[in-house]
């Protein structure tokens, strides 16, 4: 293969996060093209790692039929040497499949293209790392990938598997030692309340059990709590430590930017809510590794209404 790299062509984990994060999430700063080559050259951003937003008149976009069975990743390659008015290794490219058909729809740009706009970026100490072309169905083609950022991704979901797994176990054990738990506090209640209702406080033996039904009605199960977390951590932040008390939490771990965690837990809807969400003590950076330690506890309860 001629080009920089594979285009994304197998659907592993890191190109789907990839392709479904914000570039703004994945610490990255979209421009536009034709801004980049025409505003003045103070108005660009300053040392800011970039994606290049190319409108699709710039790029040629072809359909290609592949025979069945055919490896795509090896036979698209060979079609582009031949079919591209540009010579090998001075184009970009991508392939994805076509929405509306089996056919592959394949990205071309000239490295030529860009070049005015990478050179006065780079004059202003940015670096553009991920070009892309939306066509006008909506595809986006990532004609350079964000490799330091991909690298970053596969490290975190890498992590943040095993951090599952730990959970996982955690769980197991956690949730028999809770239902025993939770048994004997039943039966506890149960007891109270009949003891109650033998001394004619019909009345009391009511309130306390319905006092232990709320108690354990606001707090949200397990699963639904590990999966609100799951999925409200950004993926740049790698969690190495996960308590659940109740309805509280604790997290540590480090971060390239944990300032967006706080509002990732506690915007957007849903059964359950962030509540009390803080950092607990200060957040430290690693000069070596750029990224920030952190603790943050709150609480996780049910939202109220419908």
């Amino acid at each position: 293969m001629t080009q920089d790299r594979p285009p994304g062509l197998l659907a592993d984990a890191v190109v789907q996060a990839e392709a479904a994060l914000p570039a703004g999430w994945r610490g990255l700063t979209v421009l536009d093209i034709a801004q980049a080559e025409t505003a003045p050259l103070d108005e660009l951003p300053v040392a800011r790692r970039i994606s290049l937003s190319v409108d699709p008149s710039h790029a040629l976009l072809r359909h290609v039929s592949l025979p069945s069975g055919a490896d795509a990743a090896r036979a698209l390659p060979i079609w582009l040497e031949e079919v591209s008015p540009w010579a090998a290794g001075h184009y970009l490219w991508d392939a994805m499949k076509s929405n509306e058909s089996k056919e592959w729809v394949v990205a071309i740009l000239p490295r030529s293209a860009c070049q005015s706009a990478e050179e006065r970026l780079e004059r202003r100490g940015s670096e553009v790392v991920e070009i892309t072309v939306t066509a006008p169905d909506g595809q986006v083609f990532r004609l350079r990938r964000d490799e330091q950022g991909r690298k970053r991704l596969r490290r975190g979901l890498s992590l943040l598997a095993g951090t599952l797994a730990a959970v996982g176990i955690a769980l197991t054990v956690w949730q028999g030692q809770a239902a025993l738990t939770s048994r004997d506090a039943a039966r506890k209640a149960q007891i109270e309340a009949e003891a109650l209702q033998r001394e004619s406080t019909t009345g009391s033996a009511t309130s306390a059990a319905l006092a232990f039904r709320e108690a354990q009605a606001a707090i949200p199960p397990l699963a639904d709590r590990l999966a609100f977390l799951a999925a409200r951590v950004p993926l740049d932040t790698w969690l190495l430590h996960l308590s659940l008390a109740g309805t509280q939490f604790t997290l540590s771990g480090r971060s390239a930017a944990p300032e967006r965690i706080i509002p990732a837990l506690t915007g957007g809807t849903g059964p359950i809510r962030a509540d009390g969400v803080d950092f607990d003590g200060a957040i430290a950076r690693d000069s070596q590794t750029g990224l920030f330690s952190f603790t943050i506890t709150g609480a996780l309860t049910l939202r109220e209404g419908p």
